[in-house]
């Protein structure tokens, strides 16, 4: 909006794509992330996100339903 103010002389990205990947676990087998029956499934414990200046994103929000008490395969 015509409001917005660069208080610090930096670039300022408005609307950048974050970074995702995924984390260097055990867990991860090339783009899967496989996970015991009954385990707690946290998308944080295998995908990390940074934003266009580097900085973490620390609420990684996904869709799909993961049931970690069924054993299957999940799309998220």
């Amino acid at each position: 909006g015509d409001d917005i103010e660069n208080a610090d002389d930096t670039v300022m990205n408005l609307n950048s794509k974050p970074v995702i990947k995924f984390k260097d676990v055990p867990s991860v087998l090339g783009d899967k992330i496989v996970i015991l029956k009954g385990n707690v499934f946290r998308i944080s414990d295998y995908v990390e996100a940074e934003d266009a200046d580097g900085n973490a994103i620390e609420d990684i929000k996904y869709t799909g339903k993961v049931d970690s008490k069924k054993v299957g395969t999940y799309n998220i």
